[in-house]
């Protein structure tokens, strides 16, 4: 017989599984989290600023389908809505709560798009006839 699985509802506390490979203290969620400088970055008072802002978005994922519903899965996530990269700050107006779906779709589509202006044009000017050349 299997045993029943019960997910947390707790904002505080992830209702998926912790992956058996995560480091220490990365959660489980963000393994990437270990080969990362981005917790350097991030203020001294952010784990104040987490508990304030999944406080305030009620623990639920704050990203909206096309149909203008709010997403309906617990958050876990906090992101920068404009990332510091992009010089976004780490001001409340600045931070929303995402579960790890929409903050994966997010935060992908941010990397592609600094990889693109990242990259060096390697297009030639475009050449002109010699006849309209005066």
């Amino acid at each position: 017989m299997r045993a029943a699985v019960t997910l947390s509802l707790n904002p505080m506390r992830s209702p998926y599984p912790r992956h058996p490979r995560a480091g220490w203290g990365t959660g489980g969620l963000m393994s990437g989290w270990s080969n990362s400088t981005r917790r350097d970055r991030l203020p001294r008072n952010w784990a104040s600023l987490r508990r304030r802002v999944i406080r305030r978005d009620g623990g639920q994922c704050t990203a909206r389908y096309s149909d203008d519903r709010r997403c309906e899965l617990p958050g876990t996530d906090v992101d920068h809505v404009v990332p510091d990269s992009l010089g976004g700050s780490s001001d409340m107006s600045n931070l929303a709560l995402l579960c790890p779906f929409h903050h994966r779709l997010k935060s992908s589509s941010e990397g592609g798009t600094a990889a693109a202006l990242a990259r060096k044009s390697v297009h030639r000017p475009t050449p002109t006839h010699p006849a309209l050349d005066d």
